[in-house]
């Protein structure tokens, strides 16, 4: 049975969704993202840490692979919802990413507020595999079923 990578964890096909903005994507085979709080500790004259710093908090790009033909139909999507109609880099959109865990049950993560940084790289390879593209986005926030590494209650959130 054919599997989905999200994140590097193999889910069912079926089970597993993504939305690119506002665009179903079926011919995609794997997904990649993350975050982190990146914490700076106080010490003053101690050798041990009197605390730490709420932390900055970053995204890594997404990185989403898909068949050709799909990665040629999202660019097409994306480029229609920009000013001119033909661009894809300054679009800005949503990504939400749906799978089921056996062990959590089905997970929704949302990427947001998602810009296109490389339109896809991709090569010709010998096989019976489909041909694919690997899209880039940055991610300027991200939520796993609502809940964020960060205060959603700040300033710019």
């Amino acid at each position: 049975m054919e599997s989905i990578l999200v994140n590097g964890k193999a889910y069912d096909h079926s089970g597993t969704k993504l939305d690119v903005f506002g665009m179903k994507v079926v011919g995609f085979t794997s997904i990649d993202y993350g975050d982190k709080l990146e914490r700076g500790e106080a010490r003053g004259a101690s050798q041990v840490a009197l605390g730490v710093t709420k932390g900055k908090y970053t995204t890594d790009p997404c990185k989403i692979t898909l068949h050709k033909s799909s990665a040629a139909e999202l660019r097409e999507h994306i480029a229609g919802q920009s000013r001119t109609g033909n661009s894809t880099g300054n679009v800005k959109g949503t990504i939400v990413v749906q799978f089921v865990d056996d062990e959590i049950g089905v997970q929704t993560v949302e990427l947001l507020d998602c810009r296109m940084n490389n339109p896809g790289t991709g090569s010709s390879k010998e096989g019976s595999d489909p041909l694919t593209e690997d899209l880039e986005f940055y991610v300027r926030l991200i939520k796993r079923n609502g809940v964020t590494l960060f205060e959603s209650d700040e300033a710019g959130v």
